[in-house]
This record gives structure tokens, C-alpha cells and sequence, in this order.
């Protein structure tokens, strides 16, 4: 049995949440959100508001604990890779490391942002 499933703990009061919202070439606007589980103290930004980040660049910290990081793309803007998929169809997770691939652009790079590939 996972105790954070069926507990009565309200995890949203214990989480820390960091957002971060970046503009890509690849995919339009991205936002990245990292989020310290209850046994994390904090999440650390390591850029500063407006600085330029490349691919591979760290981003945050966690400090102590269990983590997750959560990506939004815009509608459109991604083709998911199909193991996220699958995993997706049943509900699972999927363990993605630092430079897993998520999927692939599905808009040329530098086309305006929303704008798919034809």
C-alpha cells in the first residue's frame, strides 16, 4: 500500500512549489514546476528572473528528500515520446533523468510559438 495515496495528510500544505516559465525556440513557452515533497526543505533556484538557460543547464535544487518536476508545453507544441504515452494510458509514472528525452518538437525551430508542423 503507498501511505502518501491513502493517507489523510494534505500534501498541498507540505509541498514547496517552485515555477519557472521559460520561451524556447523548440516548443514555444514552457513552465517547469519543481515540487519538494514533504521531506524536502526547499527548492533553490540557480538562475536568476530573466537569465538566458540552454538545454542541460540546472535550473533548481532540491534540498533533502523525495522530489518531482512537472513540465507544461503548450498544446500542440510537443509529440510525447511513446513511453510516456503507454505509461500515461495506465496511469503510471515514468522515471525520467536529467537529458531523457520527453518527446520532440512538433513545430520547425524559430516558427512562432503554437504553430504546428504541417
Amino acid at each position: 500500500m503507498w501511505v502518501a495515496v491513502h493517507s489523510s495528510l494534505d500534501v498541498m500544505v507540505e509541498n514547496e512549489r517552485l515555477i519557472m516559465e521559460f520561451e524556447t525556440d523548440a516548443f514555444g513557452p514552457v513552465v517547469m514546476v519543481a515540487i519538494g515533497a514533504c521531506d524536502v526543505g526547499t527548492v533553490q533556484p540557480l538562475v536568476k528572473e530573466g537569465a538566458r538557460v540552454t538545454k542541460g543547464d540546472e535550473a533548481a535544487v532540491f534540498e533533502f528528500g523525495g522530489s518531482i518536476m512537472a513540465t507544461v508545453f503548450r498544446p500542440g507544441s510537443i509529440e510525447f515520446d511513446e513511453d510516456l504515452l503507454q505509461h500515461t494510458s495506465r496511469r503510471c509514472e515514468t522515471r525520467a533523468l536529467l537529458g531523457t528525452s520527453l518527446g520532440r518538437a512538433t513545430r520547425p525551430v524559430g516558427a512562432p510559438a503554437g504553430r504546428a508542423v504541417q
